[in-house]
């Protein structure tokens, strides 16, 4: 994977991860649909904007679509970080509860 597309994943998770963000993902998205689990909603709009935004960026920046080793590469970091994801998310998430 090019090394500008992995720094982009990165930063991505780490803006992502704030509170502040998780927090409008929770007020503005989540509370106002109907969801099983807010906290695998969460999740998983936090892994699809993650895969939507690096294939933005690899066409941005290279002008093709994302290879599947570098698909691989970018579902290998959100797996290795999905503990502090899903940790960060209960954090907020129990700030939120009545």
């Amino acid at each position: 994977m090019e090394i500008q597309l992995r720094g982009w994943v990165e930063k991505e998770l780490d803006k992502m991860l704030r509170t502040d963000y998780i927090s409008r993902i929770l007020l503005d998205v989540c509370r106002k649909l109907p969801t099983g689990s807010v906290e695998d909603f969460c999740f998983g709009f936090i892994v699809g904007h993650i895969n939507a935004g690096s294939q933005g960026q690899a066409i941005f920046y290279h002008k093709r679509e994302m290879t599947r080793e570098e698909w691989d590469e970018v579902m290998n970091i959100i797996e290795r970080r999905t503990m502090e994801i899903k940790g960060r998310l209960k954090y907020v998430l129990g700030r939120y509860e009545p």
